[in-house]
């Protein structure tokens, strides 16, 4: 027996623990996320954030709740982008709560599955700081989407769900020199437009 004989069983314990770790199937990833994860916008001006799912595993879709600071950001509109490949029909544009976009739903009996861009949300900035954009899976409950739903297995699917921030700032001086500029420019044209029409 060699002094390094005793180590052995503890080797083979060790392989069979690597190719049983091998063989355990990945967990399908199921993500929502919003896209940028960060950006820097003026004060007073459109922000716009797309919604992005990477999901492994097919999904008849569900839905989702947005939160948002209404101090900081009032909600203009959220897009579906046309090539989301969804069935209009399940489509469901958000309850706006103000502070809340409740029950955004989207979904397609056939399945939803890989990197796809679902829309796009549109924001006004009011106030300057940070803001943060969270979201929920929908409840469900009364005309609610409710939580996604795995199109293989029909049982409900966990999704990760990854938020964003905002950082609205005071426009610098030469963008407002610029819309001063342009203000400037469209009085001097209508004066000319109602001169010329006296004459």
């Amino acid at each position: 027996m060699t002094k390094h004989s005793f180590l052995r069983p503890y080797c083979w314990v060790g392989v069979a623990l690597l190719v049983l770790v091998l063989r355990t199937p990945a967990q399908a990833l199921s993500l929502l996320s919003l896209d940028p994860a960060f950006q820097e916008v003026g004060l007073g001006s459109q922000v716009t954030v797309d919604l992005r799912m990477q999901f492994d595993e097919a999904t008849v879709g569900g839905g989702l709740d947005l939160f948002y600071d209404p101090t900081q950001l009032d909600f203009v509109s959220f897009q579906f982008h046309p090539g989301l490949g969804d069935d209009p029909g399940l489509q469901r544009q958000p309850d706006d709560l103000l502070g809340e976009l409740r029950g955004l739903g989207f979904g397609n009996f056939s399945g939803l599955t890989g990197a796809l861009l679902v829309g796009t949300f549109t924001f006004n900035t009011l106030d300057l700081g940070i803001t943060l954009l969270s979201m929920a899976v929908n409840a469900g409950g009364l005309g609610q989407p409710g939580p996604f739903v795995s199109a293989e297995t029909f049982e409900e699917q966990e999704v990760t769900l990854q938020g964003a921030a905002i950082s609205i700032v005071t426009p610098e001086p030469r963008t407002l020199h610029l819309m001063l500029l342009a203000g400037l420019t469209l009085c001097a044209y209508r004066w000319r437009q109602r001169r010329a029409a006296r004459i």
